[in-house]
């Protein structure tokens, strides 16, 4: 028979909000609950009075014994005073009661509820508790005690209590998120081409495409040490036209990642500075555009923001320039757009880059630009369609396990496990509540648990 029995798993259990579990109650018990429902009498409130504690729970038809918990002084009581009132101490967190002969208000949640000799039997929804005359609160005695058991009906004093929400908000741990914090520095490359400015332990990788012939120039990546998340600034590339099926930005950069399992272009934007390009450049310009992708590669699910230019001026090639990209974990990029941005705007060129690549990025120069396209990037960003986002944002959400909260007191978004409101409001807390649909598009600034 499984049992529940360590304190951080009891701790999710709660009125109307028990965790399923799968175990086959004991036989006692399974009488108990029988008895309590098939031959329950409603019963004055006057003759409920003293303290129960609970034994066992069905939830969704899974019943769960509670006997082992109990021996380890891990205790749920219920106790009811004689005028219909009483508290309900859920691990030292209590709360008001109340009843009558129909019905018992417990944790804000009334529910119906039936007796049968020493056993309550409590019935909210999918779940039934059922509680038992006579047992000890483990606050006052713990399990190893050798004191004899005292049972206490008296009613905690409200003005010495704390409020039930600072026990609730003092169980929330808060962890920052790493983009809310960032520490830069200055990254000089050795070889003497460019600076830059980077998240401190980002890691840098400059790739000079014109060695061996190649056909590219200069590539810059600046990452993460496990590669999960980015940006990446390449000046130029020379395509073939037959390796593209289309001159497309969308083409080129699926070309470019022939090696994906995946490959979902979300949303295609022109922002302005790009089209101000377009429109200076008609002649040369076979594509431009800024796209919104969700990919799988490398066994890393992300998604990121890809600019580029294509311009079809040679006969057999065609030339892509200002390659920029950023990508994440999927559903972090609006945490990290605008690192991102000043990352890539604080590229730097020197007159050794300029005499080794300027003069093949064809008609546009990479060094002069980078604030510009940087802004052109943010701009896609925040052109995006806000409600595909928000739905894109929910599912990635609920796939990955995740829901968002927020302080009400500050205003900030946290991420959490799925399950944190239903524990949280168990607690009676109040400071934190799930967030609205267009809170999606603000990212978060961190996350938030229960201990």
């Amino acid at each position: 028979m499984k049992k529940i029995i360590t304190l951080s798993i009891i701790l999710s259990l709660a009125v109307g909000t028990l965790a399923g579990c799968s175990s086959n109650g004991s036989q006692e018990n399974k009488q108990e609950n029988n008895s309590a429902q098939n031959n329950a009498a409603a019963q004055s409130a006057g003759s409920l009075s003293g303290t129960f504690t609970m034994t066992s729970y069905i939830k969704d038809g899974e019943p769960v014994d509670l006997s082992d918990n109990n021996s380890k002084g891990l205790y749920t009581t219920l106790e009811l005073k004689e005028d219909g009132t009483g508290v309900y101490d859920f691990f030292g967190i209590k709360s008001d009661v109340t009843y009558d002969s129909q019905s018992i208000n417990l944790s804000g949640v009334k529910s119906a509820y039936t007796v049968s000799g020493n056993i309550i039997t409590i019935t909210s929804g999918a779940t039934t508790m059922v509680f038992k005359k006579g047992a000890q609160n483990a606050s006052q005695t713990p399990a190893n005690s050798s004191e004899p058991s005292k049972t206490d009906n008296s009613v905690p004093d409200a003005s010495s209590a704390e409020p039930v929400q600072k026990n609730a908000d003092s169980k929330v741990s808060i962890k920052s998120g790493e983009w809310t914090n960032i520490e830069w520095e200055t990254y000089t490359d050795p070889n003497g081409y460019f600076s830059l400015k980077k998240p401190k332990g980002w890691e840098v990788e400059a790739v000079d495409g014109k060695s061996n012939g190649k056909l590219f120039g200069l590539q810059l990546t600046v990452r993460t040490p496990d590669k999960t998340q980015g940006v990446n600034v390449l000046d130029f590339i020379i395509i073939p036209k037959n390796n593209l099926s289309e001159p497309t930005i969308e083409a080129m950069y699926k070309g470019l990642f022939q090696s994906a399992s995946e490959w979902n272009v979300l949303e295609t934007t022109v922002p302005d500075y790009l089209q101000q390009y377009i429109d200076t450049h008609s002649k040369e310009v076979a594509d431009a555009k800024v796209l919104h992708v969700e990919f799988e590669q490398n066994g890393i699910k992300g998604e990121g923001m890809y600019l580029g230019i294509l311009e079809d001026i040679l006969s057999d090639s065609y030339i892509a320039v200002t390659l920029w990209s950023g990508w994440t974990p999927r559903g972090e990029y609006q945490n990290w757009s605008d690192i991102y941005t000043k990352i890539q705007a604080s590229v730097k060129y020197t007159d050794s880059y300029r005499a080794r690549f300027s003069s093949s990025t064809a008609s546009y120069s990479a060094d002069s630009n980078n604030t510009s396209m940087s802004d052109a990037f943010m701009d896609s960003w925040n052109k995006r369609n806000k409600s595909e986002d928000i739905m894109r944002q929910k599912q990635q959400d609920a796939t990955l396990g995740y829901e968002r909260v927020y302080d009400t007191q500050t205003g900030s978004i946290y991420r959490a496990d799925n399950g944190f409101m239903e524990k949280y409001s168990t607690l009676d807390g109040q400071r934190y509540s799930a967030i609205s649909d267009d809170m999606y598009t603000e990212g978060y600034q961190g996350y938030v648990s229960l201990d």
